[in-house]
């Protein structure tokens, strides 16, 4: 197991207990973000620790040895790959969709005035909405030139 993995989970760790004395220190209006955040990051960080600890045990090593050499045969399955890059086409055509739904809603909540602050919420959804498709054609054009 490579020792990034602990290198890793030992930077979520520490990151969790920062936000964690931060949460219990400071009274702010964002504490319950900041226990959220501790959360987040102390349980995958004691996660991976032990993953690490388990996976690095000499009588783990054939069965890691194992697993790695599915994954590889897992990722390089073509026909994963091609059910993997359908997914992600659908996806993003339910983003988008869904991205619409939200900026028409917003704008509806707006004229109505029953929210006062649509219109930020509007700019950055119809940006991030121009930005999906910009940069799937983008990336799509270059993967097309590489094969």
């Amino acid at each position: 197991m490579k020792k990034s993995m602990f290198f890793t989970g030992v930077s979520y760790v520490l990151a969790g207990c920062i936000f964690l004395i931060c949460g219990i220190v400071l009274n702010t209006k964002i504490n319950s973000l900041l226990w959220g955040f501790a959360g987040a990051a102390i349980g995958p960080g004691l996660v991976m620790i032990c993953k690490y600890f388990y996976w690095s045990h000499p009588k783990n090593n054939s069965k890691y040895i194992e697993k790695i050499e599915n994954e590889k045969i897992e990722l390089h399955d073509e026909r994963k790959e091609m059910l993997r890059n359908k997914t992600g086409r659908i996806l993003f055509l339910i983003n988008l969709v869904i991205i619409s739904i939200v900026i028409v809603i917003f704008s509806v909540l707006g004229k109505l005035e029953l929210i006062d602050f649509s219109e930020p919420i509007i700019i950055t959804l119809t940006v991030f909405w121009v930005l999906q498709l910009v940069l799937f054609n983008l990336i799509f054009k270059a993967l097309e030139k590489k094969s």
